[in-house]
């Protein structure tokens, strides 16, 4: 992920439990496992959609989930409105601005 950096992403809701935005290329995933769960303030990848996910509820396992970081505010994350955007580079890497 971090060769797409920086990166300019709008987000929407997805189901009222995540924050989903399309990546412009897909993630390798070599060694990954096949599919994983997501607890609230997990940051992942969802390779069927090549999407970065941003949990804020519980969604259970599901093939294609691959975690690959965390965020600290709940609430931020889970009270944007549909469409915000956020960009992610180095320095905020595992935090939304």
């Amino acid at each position: 992920m971090t060769d797409q950096l920086p990166l300019t992403l709008t987000f929407k809701d997805h189901g009222d439990q995540e924050k989903i935005a399309g990546l412009p290329t897909p993630l390798a995933l070599e060694g990954m496992p096949a599919g994983s769960d997501a607890a609230p303030l997990t940051i992942g990848y969802y390779a069927p959609e090549q999407a970065l996910v941003l949990y804020y509820k519980y969604v259970g396992r599901f093939n294609g989930i691959v975690p690959i970081g965390t965020f600290e505010d709940l609430a931020a994350i889970r009270d944007q409105a549909y469409g915000f955007t956020a960009t992610l580079d180095f320095a905020s890497w595992g935090t939304v601005q």
